[in-house]
């Protein structure tokens, strides 16, 4: 077993593939305006942005992998203490940019109403899912109807898999011997695409729960195989780059013409992320270099910033072309990412940290 206290407390890997995962997102939100723009180009990415919605099934493995790094051994022994204190951290990780967006879409919603704009979809801003999304639980149902800041639907669902995560751990269902971990991870990707494939789900938000539930313990099981050291050796220099391409290949051109959702791909992303945690191929020399790991950091921002970035601009009176309103769309998201992430993502989070009655100072990584 890996010694955590010999190894570095941050999988870079990891952390830049995280910028990858929340742009594909948003290139996915972009993809009509992309075609619009520029057609020729727009059919030949096509099969890359068109299941950008798997960026959030990536994250949620990548969720379930580093906070089971980081925090399985701290709740092995389970106290009410830790607990607390383990939902406190976390908190403070999701709560202040997503309760910031929350406002600015109200304030949104009243400026409009000044000026006499129609919200366009007034179904989505209601007071009642307003205090849901307060306090992050408004994506705890079957089927899951998005509101407010809609994007938030999946952190709503992480902070459910947060609550739950110690009582995983003290079962000890993805920290026995590696082989009862591959069981689990296997179990929790192939359970996944098997449910939304029973649930025809393929790129709707309405089964949310169903997702987080196999992915995030499929990434702790994934870990603790990272952890153990048995994958080691594997060939992950040719396996990472060939699953990522067999995940774009599969999602737009197979698994369709077999009648599959595109969540069977689910497992393969689990494959990657245990491949690039090992760190040896070219795929994680790339996400480690600080283009990509400063993408990381702010993807969080990134992700939760842009449809409020996407809708402002629709709305605002500009006359420019549709191929340079891309442009202005792109940085117009990395900037409030950017500006989110160093005004209020990082200063809140360190002080929900500080004034935390039971925290000790210790350098925990963020995810």
């Amino acid at each position: 077993m890996i010694d955590h206290q010999k190894i570095t407390s941050e999988i870079y890997s990891l952390t830049g593939i995280r910028a990858a995962a929340a742009l594909w997102v948003v290139a996915f939100h972009l993809q009509a305006r992309f075609d619009e723009a520029y057609p020729s180009l727009g059919r030949l990415i096509g099969p890359i942005v068109s299941h950008g919605y798997l960026g959030v099934d990536l994250f949620f493995i990548l969720s379930g992998f580093v906070i089971h790094y980081n925090y399985a051994d701290r709740l092995s022994k389970f106290s009410f203490p830790a607990y607390l204190e383990f939902l406190w951290l976390r908190l403070a990780r999701l709560w202040p940019v997503h309760g910031v967006v929350l406002g600015l879409f109200a304030l949104l919603l009243w400026v409009q109403h000044l000026t006499g704009k129609s919200s366009g979809k007034p179904e989505l801003y209601t007071a009642l899912d307003f205090v849901k999304n307060l306090f992050l639980v408004h994506g705890w149902s079957i089927p899951l109807r998005g509101s407010w800041n809609v994007a938030a639907w999946s952190i709503s669902c992480e902070w459910l898999a947060y609550i739950f995560f110690p009582l995983l751990i003290i079962s000890r269902s993805p920290v026995a011997r590696p082989i009862r971990a591959l069981v689990v991870a296997a179990a929790g990707l192939f359970g996944t695409a098997l449910a939304c494939q029973c649930l025809r789900a393929d790129g709707g938000i309405i089964y949310g729960v169903v997702r987080i539930a196999g992915e995030f313990i499929a990434g702790c099981g994934l870990c603790h195989i990272f952890c153990s050291g048995v994958a080691r050796n594997l060939p992950w220099r040719q396996i990472v780059p060939v699953t990522i391409i067999a995940v774009l290949v599969s999602t737009h051109f197979v698994l369709p013409a077999l009648g599959l959702v595109s969540y069977w791909s689910v497992p393969l992303l689990g494959v990657m992320v245990l491949g690039l945690a090992h760190q040896q191929c070219m795929v994680s020399r790339w996400c480690s270099c600080k283009a990509m790991l400063f993408g990381g950091y702010i993807s969080y921002s990134i992700y939760m910033v842009h449809e409020l970035c996407l809708i402002v601009l629709k709305n605002a009176p500009l006359h420019i072309s549709k191929g340079f309103a891309l442009v202005v769309d792109m940085a117009a998201i990395i900037t409030v990412s950017i500006l989110m992430y160093y005004l209020v993502e990082e200063p809140c989070r360190k002080a929900m940290r500080r004034i935390y009655p039971w925290h000790k100072l210790r350098r925990v990584p963020g995810v």
